[in-house]
Protein backbone atom coordinates (compact mmCIF):
# COMPACT_ATOMS: atom_id res chain seq x y z
CA UNK A 1 0.00 0.00 0.00
CA UNK A 2 2.92 2.32 0.60
CA UNK A 3 5.21 1.54 -2.32
CA UNK A 4 3.95 4.42 -4.45
CA UNK A 5 4.87 6.90 -1.72
CA UNK A 6 8.58 6.23 -2.32
CA UNK A 7 8.34 7.58 -5.87
CA UNK A 8 6.26 10.51 -4.67
CA UNK A 9 8.74 11.46 -1.95
CA UNK A 10 11.75 11.12 -4.25
CA UNK A 11 10.12 13.45 -6.77
CA UNK A 12 9.07 15.92 -4.07
CA UNK A 13 12.54 15.95 -2.53
CA UNK A 14 14.07 16.78 -5.91
CA UNK A 15 11.70 19.69 -6.46
CA UNK A 16 11.65 20.98 -2.87
CA UNK A 17 14.33 23.73 -3.04
CA UNK A 18 12.84 25.31 -6.17
CA UNK A 19 9.32 24.89 -4.82
CA UNK A 20 10.18 26.65 -1.56
CA UNK A 21 11.94 29.49 -3.42
CA UNK A 22 8.89 30.10 -5.61
CA UNK A 23 6.59 30.20 -2.59
CA UNK A 24 8.92 32.54 -0.73
CA UNK A 25 9.31 34.89 -3.70
CA UNK A 26 5.55 35.04 -4.11
CA UNK A 27 5.05 35.47 -0.35
CA UNK A 28 2.80 32.43 -0.30
CA UNK A 29 3.24 31.58 3.37
CA UNK A 30 0.22 29.29 3.31
CA UNK A 31 1.98 27.11 0.74
CA UNK A 32 5.13 26.98 2.84
CA UNK A 33 2.99 25.87 5.78
CA UNK A 34 1.76 23.02 3.59
CA UNK A 35 5.33 21.88 2.93
CA UNK A 36 5.92 21.57 6.68
CA UNK A 37 2.48 20.05 7.21
CA UNK A 38 3.31 17.35 4.66
CA UNK A 39 6.34 16.37 6.71
CA UNK A 40 4.23 15.87 9.85
CA UNK A 41 1.46 14.04 7.97
CA UNK A 42 4.00 11.65 6.48
CA UNK A 43 5.36 10.95 9.95
CA UNK A 44 1.91 10.13 11.31
CA UNK A 45 1.16 8.01 8.26
CA UNK A 46 4.29 5.90 8.70
CA UNK A 47 3.77 5.55 12.45
CA UNK A 48 0.28 4.17 11.86
CA UNK A 49 1.60 1.85 9.14
CA UNK A 50 3.96 0.39 11.74
CA UNK A 51 1.05 -0.07 14.14
CA UNK A 52 -0.94 -1.94 11.48
CA UNK A 53 2.00 -4.21 10.72
CA UNK A 54 2.35 -4.98 14.42
CA UNK A 55 -0.97 -6.85 14.20
CA UNK A 56 0.98 -9.69 12.58
CA UNK A 57 2.73 -10.26 15.93
CA UNK A 58 6.13 -11.06 14.40
CA UNK A 59 4.59 -13.36 11.78
CA UNK A 60 4.66 -12.68 8.07
CA UNK A 61 0.87 -12.93 7.92
CA UNK A 62 -1.98 -12.97 10.42
CA UNK A 63 -3.34 -16.50 10.84
CA UNK A 64 -7.05 -15.85 11.12
CA UNK A 65 -7.91 -19.49 11.66
CA UNK A 66 -6.06 -19.27 14.98
CA UNK A 67 -7.86 -16.14 16.18
CA UNK A 68 -10.84 -16.29 18.49
CA UNK A 69 -14.02 -14.43 17.52
CA UNK A 70 -13.13 -11.76 20.07
CA UNK A 71 -9.62 -11.33 18.63
CA UNK A 72 -10.95 -11.18 15.08
CA UNK A 73 -13.40 -8.45 16.02
CA UNK A 74 -10.66 -6.54 17.79
CA UNK A 75 -8.35 -6.73 14.75
CA UNK A 76 -11.15 -5.59 12.48
CA UNK A 77 -11.94 -2.57 14.68
CA UNK A 78 -8.28 -1.53 14.78
CA UNK A 79 -7.91 -1.85 11.02
CA UNK A 80 -11.10 0.14 10.46
CA UNK A 81 -9.85 3.03 12.57
CA UNK A 82 -6.33 3.16 11.22
CA UNK A 83 -7.06 2.60 7.51
CA UNK A 84 -9.72 5.31 7.62
CA UNK A 85 -7.30 7.86 9.07
CA UNK A 86 -4.58 6.76 6.63
CA UNK A 87 -6.90 7.45 3.72
CA UNK A 88 -7.70 10.91 5.12
CA UNK A 89 -3.99 11.68 5.42
CA UNK A 90 -3.29 10.68 1.83
CA UNK A 91 -6.28 12.68 0.67
CA UNK A 92 -4.89 15.70 2.53
CA UNK A 93 -1.58 15.27 0.70
CA UNK A 94 -3.65 15.15 -2.46
CA UNK A 95 -5.33 18.43 -1.54
CA UNK A 96 -1.89 20.00 -1.09
CA UNK A 97 -0.19 18.76 -4.24
CA UNK A 98 -2.71 17.56 -6.85
CA UNK A 99 -4.40 20.92 -7.44
CA UNK A 100 -1.20 22.94 -7.34
CA UNK A 101 -0.19 24.45 -10.73
CA UNK A 102 3.31 25.26 -9.46
CA UNK A 103 4.02 21.53 -9.12
CA UNK A 104 3.55 20.93 -12.85
CA UNK A 105 6.09 23.63 -13.66
CA UNK A 106 8.73 21.85 -11.58
CA UNK A 107 7.99 18.13 -11.71
CA UNK A 108 4.72 16.70 -12.98
CA UNK A 109 5.72 13.24 -11.71
CA UNK A 110 4.88 14.41 -8.17
CA UNK A 111 1.18 14.37 -9.00
CA UNK A 112 1.42 11.08 -10.88
CA UNK A 113 3.18 9.28 -8.05
CA UNK A 114 0.86 10.68 -5.38
CA UNK A 115 -2.18 9.57 -7.37
CA UNK A 116 -0.80 6.05 -7.51
CA UNK A 117 -0.40 6.09 -3.72
CA UNK A 118 -3.91 7.30 -3.01
CA UNK A 119 -5.35 4.96 -5.60
CA UNK A 120 -8.64 4.94 -7.44
CA UNK A 121 -11.77 2.81 -7.68
CA UNK A 122 -9.70 -0.17 -8.80
CA UNK A 123 -6.47 0.05 -6.81
CA UNK A 124 -4.75 1.49 -3.77
CA UNK A 125 -5.89 2.77 -0.41
CA UNK A 126 -8.98 4.39 -1.94
CA UNK A 127 -10.35 0.90 -2.58
CA UNK A 128 -9.71 -0.15 1.02
CA UNK A 129 -11.44 2.98 2.28
CA UNK A 130 -14.44 2.25 0.08
CA UNK A 131 -14.49 -1.29 1.46
CA UNK A 132 -14.55 0.05 4.99
CA UNK A 133 -17.46 2.32 4.16
CA UNK A 134 -19.37 -0.57 2.59
CA UNK A 135 -18.84 -2.75 5.64
CA UNK A 136 -19.87 0.01 8.01
CA UNK A 137 -23.09 0.75 6.11
CA UNK A 138 -24.07 -2.68 4.78
CA UNK A 139 -22.12 -5.05 7.02
CA UNK A 140 -22.47 -5.77 10.71
CA UNK A 141 -24.77 -2.80 11.28
CA UNK A 142 -27.12 -3.75 8.45
CA UNK A 143 -30.65 -4.91 9.11
CA UNK A 144 -30.50 -8.63 9.75
CA UNK A 145 -32.19 -10.97 7.27
CA UNK A 146 -35.66 -12.12 8.32
CA UNK A 147 -35.64 -14.99 10.84
CA UNK A 148 -31.86 -14.70 11.36
CA UNK A 149 -30.86 -16.22 14.68
CA UNK A 150 -28.27 -14.67 16.98
CA UNK A 151 -25.85 -17.43 16.03
CA UNK A 152 -26.43 -16.87 12.29
CA UNK A 153 -25.92 -13.14 12.68
CA UNK A 154 -22.66 -13.69 14.55
CA UNK A 155 -21.44 -16.04 11.82
CA UNK A 156 -22.40 -13.51 9.12
CA UNK A 157 -20.63 -10.62 10.85
CA UNK A 158 -17.47 -12.63 11.50
CA UNK A 159 -17.43 -13.76 7.86
CA UNK A 160 -17.73 -10.16 6.64
CA UNK A 161 -14.93 -9.03 8.92
CA UNK A 162 -12.72 -11.95 7.95
CA UNK A 163 -13.16 -11.39 4.23
CA UNK A 164 -12.35 -7.69 4.50
CA UNK A 165 -9.32 -7.89 6.76
CA UNK A 166 -7.86 -10.85 4.86
CA UNK A 167 -7.48 -8.57 1.83
CA UNK A 168 -4.86 -6.65 3.81
CA UNK A 169 -2.82 -9.65 4.81
CA UNK A 170 -3.01 -12.30 2.09
CA UNK A 171 0.59 -13.43 1.52
CA UNK A 172 0.14 -13.12 -2.25
CA UNK A 173 -0.85 -9.46 -1.87
CA UNK A 174 1.21 -8.19 1.03
CA UNK A 175 4.30 -9.48 2.78
CA UNK A 176 4.63 -8.01 6.24
CA UNK A 177 8.42 -8.28 5.96
CA UNK A 178 8.46 -6.35 2.68
CA UNK A 179 6.14 -3.70 4.09
CA UNK A 180 8.42 -3.18 7.08
CA UNK A 181 11.33 -2.59 4.71
CA UNK A 182 9.18 -0.10 2.77
CA UNK A 183 8.27 1.78 5.96
CA UNK A 184 11.95 1.96 6.95
CA UNK A 185 12.93 3.31 3.51
CA UNK A 186 10.11 5.87 3.63
CA UNK A 187 11.30 7.07 7.03
CA UNK A 188 14.75 7.63 5.55
CA UNK A 189 13.22 9.64 2.69
CA UNK A 190 11.13 11.65 5.14
CA UNK A 191 14.27 12.48 7.12
CA UNK A 192 15.93 13.61 3.90
CA UNK A 193 12.90 15.78 3.11
CA UNK A 194 13.21 17.47 6.51
CA UNK A 195 16.96 18.00 6.09
CA UNK A 196 16.43 19.81 2.79
CA UNK A 197 13.55 21.86 4.20
CA UNK A 198 15.78 22.86 7.12
CA UNK A 199 18.55 23.87 4.72
CA UNK A 200 16.40 26.07 2.48
CA UNK A 201 13.89 27.55 4.96
CA UNK A 202 14.57 30.85 6.68
CA UNK A 203 14.52 30.76 10.53
CA UNK A 204 11.15 32.49 10.96
CA UNK A 205 9.50 29.95 8.68
CA UNK A 206 10.97 27.08 10.66
CA UNK A 207 9.55 28.37 13.93
CA UNK A 208 6.33 30.20 13.13
CA UNK A 209 5.12 28.35 10.05
CA UNK A 210 6.46 25.00 11.21
CA UNK A 211 4.51 25.26 14.46
CA UNK A 212 1.32 26.16 12.60
CA UNK A 213 1.86 23.24 10.23
CA UNK A 214 2.13 20.76 13.11
CA UNK A 215 -1.16 22.00 14.54
CA UNK A 216 -2.84 21.45 11.17
CA UNK A 217 -1.38 17.97 10.83
CA UNK A 218 -2.68 17.05 14.29
CA UNK A 219 -6.19 17.09 12.83
CA UNK A 220 -5.31 13.75 11.30
CA UNK A 221 -4.38 11.99 14.52
CA UNK A 222 -5.83 8.53 15.05
CA UNK A 223 -9.19 8.71 16.75
CA UNK A 224 -9.43 6.58 19.87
Amino acid sequence: MLEGLSNFLNSLIGALPALYDKYREGQHDERIVELFESYFILGNLLETADELLSLARNRDVIEFSKLSEEELGEHYAIVQSKITIQLQRLQRLGDIFLQNPTIDLLDSSIKRDLKSSIGDKENGLFTLGAGLFFNQIFGAAAKAPEFETDRERMERVVDEEYRFISVLTEPEKMSVKDQRITVYELNQLRNRYREILDDVAVPKHKTLLGSKAQQLADKYSVRQ
